[in-house]
């Protein structure tokens, strides 16, 4: 039987794994990434800059970190490893699903895939970021490190409009 103190966290399981995946059972770029590492650690390796996963405030993001961090320089790491590291944490269950979801990615392009879907929530952060820093400018003067800050990101688009 659940207590009361049990039922806030197994909500917040629920509003987490719900907000990973979409109503067509897609799931988010965030869960694809974790699943791609959960299923294929050696992916890992190819994320040129795991402290930038740190960084990241989407949701999930600091697993993500977390199982990259785990699996670099691990050529031994597999899922069942990575599952127990997070035996102990509230979202062991919905991992262990993502471990086992089918990612239907062929073998040739997977790695470019997961690169891509890095890159994909490396921009997405910049852009939420840039969007913000728009706002504030709209209700009050930016600090400069903030003015160039956008400056820099407002020249990222215009170079690269993707």
């Amino acid at each position: 039987m659940l207590t009361s103190r049990a039922l806030p966290s197994m909500r917040f399981i629920s509003t987490w794994s719900t907000r990973l995946s979409n109503r067509k059972g897609q799931i988010s770029p965030m869960a694809l990434a974790i699943s791609l590492v959960l299923q294929n650690p050696e992916l890992a390796e190819i994320v040129a800059e795991p402290e930038e996963l740190h960084a990241l405030k989407t949701q999930g993001a600091d697993i993500l970190a977390r199982l990259v961090d785990l699996s670099a320089g691990e050529p031994d790491q597999n899922t069942a490893r990575l599952l127990e590291a997070f035996r102990d944490s509230r979202y062991h269950g919905y991992l262990e699903k993502l471990a086992v979801r089918p990612t239907y990615i062929d073998d040739e392009s997977r790695e470019a895939h997961f690169a891509d879907t890095i890159n994909h929530l490396m921009e997405d952060q910049k852009e939420q970021r840039r969007l913000q820093l728009l706002e504030k400018s709209r209700q009050q003067s930016l600090e400069p490190g903030e003015k160039q800050e956008l400056t820099t990101l407002l020249q990222a688009r215009v170079e690269n409009p993707g």
